[in-house]
């Protein structure tokens, strides 16, 4: 009898070791996008002879501000989403519209409604979770609109997928006129520090993907004659418009891709540590009327994991070998 449990014991820690063999510790693959602005200002007005602004005025008719995050992890997915706007106002400063963090059912890691923290990739958890906060907002009587969206991905072990997403968008309408003499012009100015991070280790044979992404633009449209223009900060300081003139300075890349694909052992990094960069738009050529202007912020992260062929080998055999002591033992006895 001991003779077969002493059996059973060492066929049993075979197959735990060809098993574990197939999970090494310390695998992850890992994304994450994070987008942080502040002190955005808009304005409209004239530039005189000598290039001095004069502002004109812009009457608000509408403005909404809405902000949503997603989290998949394990198959289920939780989804948190705020609005507020000129009949629903936001809250007090400091608080302007939090809806809430995502988290994936069943993370290693959980996010609070305002944890902007990069947790980073890391070989001991699987999580998914985004979280978005306005903190201020120029149309709700503050000086200028701050922000922050942030999403992360990571798995360590097991064949799964995970994705995240934070989005912050606005949407006003407004009538704006000019009244002084000279060229008539809207301006955009804010600063942000974004940063985009993809990673993929895994000593074993398997198969993964990183993508982080953020995506971030902003649209001014007459709408009367249906003139607009678009910008999207990408760092090449232009902008789509084809009556308007623009002028533009990109401090950085707002629309970047991180992403590792096969390519095992490698980590995408983008402006992890650069800081705060200026941005600004300049928009001449305009006429009084009634115009529309978007803004869209998305970070977004995507991963998954799935063992090589080698590693269900593996595995397999660690089961093979356990199934075949057990059918053994059952012919015996």
């Amino acid at each position: 009898m001991k003779s077969k449990f002493k059996s059973l014991v060492m066929a049993t820690a075979v197959a735990g070791a060809l098993i574990a063999a197939s999970v090494p510790a310390h695998a992850y693959v890992y994304a994450e996008a994070d987008l942080n602005l502040r002190n955005l200002n808009i304005a409209v007005g004239t530039i005189g002879s000598t290039g001095g602004f004069t502002a004109g005025s812009a009457t608000i008719n509408s403005w909404t501000f809405t902000a949503t995050n997603t989290a998949t992890l394990y198959g289920s997915s939780v989804v948190t989403s705020a609005t507020c706007g000129i009949a629903t106002a936001c809250g007090p400063t400091g608080s302007r519209l939090i809806p809430g963090a995502a988290n994936g059912p069943g993370g290693s890691v959980v996010r609070g409604a305002t944890d902007f923290t990069y947790y980073g990739p890391t070989g001991a958890g699987t999580f998914s979770n985004s979280t978005s906060a306005l903190y201020t907002a120029e149309l709700a009587g503050d000086p200028s609109t701050a922000g922050h969206t942030i999403a992360e991905s990571n798995i360590a072990t097991g064949t799964t997928s995970a994705s995240a997403n934070s989005e912050i968008k606005s949407t006003t309408s407004l009538n704006i006129t000019f009244t002084v003499s000279g060229t008539n012009a809207f301006k955009i100015a804010f600063e942000a520090d974004p940063a985009t991070m993809a990673s993929f280790h895994d000593v074993a044979g398997t198969k993964g993907s990183a993508l982080a992404q953020l995506q971030t633009s902003f649209k001014l449209r007459n709408n009367t004659t249906g003139v607009s223009a678009t910008w999207a900060p990408d760092g090449s300081n232009a902008c789509t418009s084809l009556t308007w003139a623009c002028l533009v300075s990109d401090g950085a890349d707002l629309n970047h891709v991180s992403n590792q694909g096969l390519n095992n052992g490698a980590d995408d990094v983008y402006s992890r540590t650069t800081g705060w960069s200026n941005f600004s738009l300049l928009l001449t050529g305009l006429v009084n009327g009634s115009y529309t202007l978007t803004l869209d912020t998305l970070a977004s992260t995507d991963v998954t994991r799935v063992p090589e062929p080698a590693s269900l080998a593996l595995m397999g055999l660690g089961l093979a070998a356990l199934g075949g002591f057990v059918a053994r033992k059952r012919k015996q006895g």
